[in-house]
C-alpha cells in the first residue's frame, strides 16, 4: 500500500494527452506505477478491502 500512497502523494501523474514511453497517448490522466513495484494482487486486494 505504501507504494500506491507514495505515488499519489508525490504526484506521479501522467496528464491526459501525454505520451507513455514516448509513444502511447493517454486518453485520461493516470497515476504511473511500475507493476514490479507492487505487491501480489491478493495482498493488495485484501488491504483495500480493509479500508
Amino acid at each position: 500500500m505504501k507504494c500506491i500512497v507514495l505515488s499519489i502523494g508525490e504526484g506521479y501523474l501522467l496528464p491526459q494527452n501525454s505520451l507513455l514511453n514516448g509513444r502511447i497517448k493517454m486518453d485520461a490522466a493516470n497515476y504511473y506505477i511500475q507493476c514490479g513495484d507492487l505487491k501480489e494482487f491478493d495482498f493488495l486486494s485484501g488491504e483495500l478491502k480493509k479500508l
